[in-house]
């Protein structure tokens, strides 16, 4: 019988992939208590338990969410996910911990978007875990390949400098509960590889292959067939792109705020004050970056602000119109007399519950 290669000299590029991920998990800072991770079973979340598990001392919860869509292979990979967290228990007792769910109703039997629908129950379960375990954040496995697919999803749908971003490495699910994105750098051939290295198996998601759904025929035909044309990976292409424009982001974020301090004047919970002469001199960009910015300090909803919105606001700006309706009640009016305009977001009180 062949020695298994986990007792084998470390190979150069196993110490290099231990080494980025150790230095990726410092940066992102995680808290030292309970880690909520999201297993579907596929290589990619396998691969990120396995590495927590040997390298950080915190409990892990896996946190599989049966979504019950793929018939006899969703209750495998669930079978999957729960033999996994007992051999790991096996080897680090009392720090694995599993948490299966799967919707109170049956997801075809609801109305509405089915990937939307799918995707809101299993954030709000792990909301759910999280706050059980006194936890404040959950991990997912998203990877370099979802990272470039996302960009590459922006730009043909015709997307503006924010759109270039990508995938944040962290966001907030709720006020006290954080998703982490740690893999965002690493592409899945290296999470396989890792995995084949020490003889982990892991699950194959059969909808992956469908390209009938845009991104994964991004991801399997036209990422694959680019990276050809090119002689080298688009994905890592894409990768620092996102990583440049989210750092130039921060910065152009940073500098907005700056000026918002300076020169806007907080009227009450829903409405500010801007002097026009000053956001003629920011610029179109500049401008707009300040209704993004004043919409995300007064926690404004903002799904439904478009590239069109935005590029309104400015025209009013530079043009002097008097009035502007922006969605979910939020308008601007200009007082000439005064040369500042007021931005303010008109709540429905009637459907107000709070």
């Amino acid at each position: 019988m062949s020695e298994p290669n986990s007792l084998k000299e470390e190979p150069r590029w196993l110490f290099r992939f231990r080494r980025d991920f150790s230095a990726c998990l410092l940066r992102l800072k995680l808290p030292m208590e309970p880690l909520v991770i999201a297993v579907s079973g596929g290589a990619d979340s396998v691969a990120l338990v396995h590495f927590l598990a040997k390298e950080c001392p915190y409990p892990l919860i896996l946190a599989h969410y049966n979504h019950g869509l793929r018939g006899q292979e969703s209750n495998t990979d669930s079978q999957f996910v729960s033999d996994l967290a007992y051999t790991l228990q096996s080897q680090f007792p009392n720090r694995i911990h599993l948490a299966i769910g799967s919707p109170v109703e049956p997801l075809l039997q609801q109305s509405g978007n089915l990937e939307a629908n799918a995707r809101n129950a299993r954030y709000e379960w792990l909301i759910r875990v999280a706050k059980d375990w006194k936890s404040k954040v959950v991990l997912t496995a998203h990877h370099a390949n979802d990272q470039a697919e996302t960009v590459l999803f922006h730009i043909l749908r015709g997307t503006g400098p924010s759109g270039l971003k990508g995938i944040a490495p962290k966001r907030k699910l709720d006020p006290t509960i954080t998703l982490v994105r740690p893999l965002l750098e690493f592409l899945p051939e290296t999470l396989r590889r890792y995995l084949n290295h020490f003889g982990q198996e892991y699950r194959q998601d059969s909808t992956n292959q469908q390209n009938h759904f845009t991104r994964n025929r991004l991801r399997n035909e036209i990422i694959p067939q680019l990276s050809m044309i090119m002689g080298r990976s688009v994905s890592s292409s894409l990768v620092g792109l996102a990583w440049h424009a989210r750092n130039l982001h921060r910065r152009e974020r940073s500098r907005i705020r700056s000026w918002i301090s300076h020169h806007a004047v907080f009227d009450g919970p829903d409405q500010v004050t801007l002097p026009v002469a000053e956001l003629n001199h920011l610029g179109p960009y500049g401008a707009m970056a300040v209704l993004e910015q004043i919409t995300i300090l007064f926690q404004w909803p903002r799904g439904t602000l478009a590239r069109t919105h935005y590029k309104s606001f400015w025209t009013m700006i530079s043009k002097g119109l008097k009035t502007l309706s922006l969605p979910n009640g939020i308008s601007c009016c200009l007082q000439m007399e005064k040369q500042t305009l007021i931005l303010k977001r008109h709540l429905d009180r009637s459907n107000d519950n709070t």
